[in-house]
């Protein structure tokens, strides 16, 4: 079940609930317990919306570390920007706000790339060329994408973003932060 979905439904449930919570209070008064069951289930909805938003939140951990300071905040502002869009692009938060969000994540990407190019250039490191086409395939995703926008393909890109930086940091970063470290 997509999460669009996953919050509607939810919605939904919480707004019935809320409604036969008010009439029982209403009809039954507060000394009948189903109308306080309906408060406890609104409460337990809430935390249950709340729980299943925080798990679907894109985050860097120490795992990622490549261990360089700049590159590791670099992708820690990285996986803070792709979570902002991929909030905007699964809880609907408006096209302008998910636009607003890609263009942020991908002019700090484009920074970032060219930070750690320049590292790989100055350090004349030996993969730059494999590195530096990875960088160059994301960006033309994500351009593809952008040309052919529309929400759901906003969903599908912070997905492949999110896989792909995973990936690459795991893998292909951490080969040059490795190679860094030993100079």
């Amino acid at each position: 079940m997509s999460p669009k979905l996953q919050s509607t439904l939810l919605a939904l449930s919480m707004l019935v609930l809320v409604t036969f919570a008010v009439i029982g209070f209403v009809l039954m008064g507060f000394a009948h317990p189903l109308p306080w069951f309906s408060v406890i289930l609104i409460v337990a909805c809430a935390y249950l919306q709340q729980r299943v938003t925080e798990s679907k939140r894109i985050r860097w951990d120490d795992s990622l570390s490549v261990g360089i300071a700049e590159i590791d905040d670099d992708h820690k502002r990285l996986f803070e920007l792709l979570d902002a869009f991929y909030t905007a692009a699964v809880y609907q938060k408006g096209e302008a706000f998910e636009q607003a969000a890609l263009k942020e994540l991908v002019d700090y990407t484009n920074e970032h790339f060219a930070r750690e190019e320049k590292e790989m250039d100055a350090h004349e490191y030996p993969d730059s060329v494999e590195h530096k086409r990875q960088h160059q395939e994301m960006r033309d995703k994500v351009a593809d994408v952008a040309l052919n926008y529309g929400s759901s393909s906003a969903e599908e890109l912070a997905i492949y973003l999110r896989d792909w930086l995973n990936n690459h940091i795991k893998k292909t970063d951490a080969d040059l932060g490795q190679f860094l470290n030993q100079r």
